[in-house]
Order: structure tokens, then sequence, then C-alpha cells
């Protein structure tokens, strides 16, 4: 009868109509809220004051403010905030201000990214939100070799791999840049074998050197702190 087909159609939109609802409220609820709240690092448990150990190592309150470095207080890293080419944090990081039994030196805090993944395979840099000047683009192993070096202005354009393995996306990214670039990884067996891996993978794309002399330190940071990274950077020899 005519009442009972109308009674089907109303039960049948009702149905979809519930399941619509609850379907874009779970939408909603997972994707939105996640995605606004994936790294807001201040509800953690984390300092806005960077420890003096940290400031010891030369970082300068400036530098704490242009990077928004911060600290995790339960853990004891410096925090990182990796940021995209556009300014917008996709990935945090955080180094152990000491190597110890409890804790590794560097950590990604995977579990606060929506998808799960480390930043690097995005192909995302430390510092490539910075504007790219028209000068030779610097490349290191560390954050804390990035921040310093930039820093003590021994240069102005400065990326930090994260580590000493690059991702693919990594060097798709170099790939796509058409400034002179020069490796400035860690004085160590790891630094040379990304300096290798990178120069297979760009030589002949671009205008590639690689410091030559790190004048017995191991690593950029090093070299600030002893006031020779500018010197290091002169030694930069043309890779062909």
């Amino acid at each position: 009868s005519i009442k009972l087909i109308i009674c089907y159609i109303y039960s049948y939109y009702r149905q979809t109509f519930f399941l619509f609802f609850f379907l874009s409220f779970l939408f909603v609820f997972f994707f939105f809220f996640k995605q606004k709240t994936a790294y807001e690092i201040y509800q953690c448990d984390w300092s806005s004051d960077v420890c003096s150990s940290d400031l010891d190592r030369g970082i300068t309150q400036r530098s704490v403010a242009l990077w928004g470095l911060m600290y995790d207080i339960q853990e004891a890293r410096l925090i990182f905030a990796i940021r995209d080419g556009d300014g917008h944090v996709v990935g945090i990081r955080g180094r152990h201000r000491a190597l110890g039994a409890t804790y590794a030196k560097y950590r990604s805090y995977t579990e606060l990214s929506p998808s799960g993944k480390d930043p690097k395979h995005y192909g995302i840099w430390f510092g490539m939100h910075f504007p790219l000047k028209k000068k030779a683009l610097v490349l290191v192993e560390g954050e804390l070799d990035a921040i310093l070096v930039k820093q003590s202005k021994a240069a102005s354009n400065v990326w930090s791999a994260m580590g000493a393995g690059i991702s693919p996306a990594q060097i798709d990214r170099l790939k796509s840049l058409r400034v002179p670039i020069i490796l400035f990884f860690d004085n160590d067996t790891a630094g040379d074998l990304a300096n290798k891996g990178l120069i297979k993978e760009l030589r002949g794309l671009m205008p590639l050197y690689r410091v030559s002399n790190y004048f017995g330190y191991k690593d950029p940071a090093d070299l600030v702190t002893a006031k020779k990274a500018r010197e290091a950077l002169c030694t930069a020899r043309l890779v062909f």
C-alpha cells in the first residue's frame, strides 16, 4: 500500500541521514581537530625556556626566538620545530642534552604527527622555511649545526638534513634547486657517506662544493664554537 511505501522511504532516508551525520562527525573530529592540535606543542610538558646548558653551547636568545626553540622537561631535550617551505610546523625533533642509557641522543616525535612519519619522508630540511638568498646553500647534518652556522653569519642559507641519513624525497628537493650547494656534513664516517651520496645524486645539476678542512673539529657546531666556521667554509672545493 501507499502508506507502507511511505514508511519504507522514510525509514530508508532516516537511516541514510543518520549514517551521513555520523560519518561527517567522525571526519570533522579525526581530521579537523587532529590537524589543528597535532603540533600544539605548548600543550606538552615543555618549556619555552631553553636549558642553560644549551645556551652555553653558544645559542643566543635571538636564535631561540628565531627558530622557535623549546625544551622537553620530561626527557631533557632541546626541541626543534620542523617547518616546511611555507613556515608550517610539520614535525618535532629533540636533541638530548647528554648521551646516556635512558634516552637516545635524537628523537623524532612522530606520535605528534597526523601521518606518523618523519618529516624527512616528505623532503623536509630543517631551516628551509627561511627565504633563500642569492648565495650558496650550505647543507649540514644536525639542527644545532644549522642554528649555530646561521647565527655566526658564516653562511646565510643553511639547511640541516636532520641526521646523516638522507631520504630520497630530500634529494629530490635539492634537485629542484638551481643554487650552488656546499656540503658541510660532520667530519666522520657517517658525514663522509652523506657527502658521497649527495655528490653522486647532484653532480652536474648545480655548482657543488665540499668543505675540505675541518681543522681537527668534528662538526660545524664545534667549528662555530672555535670561531673557525667561516674559515672552514672557505676551504670548500668544487666537485667535478
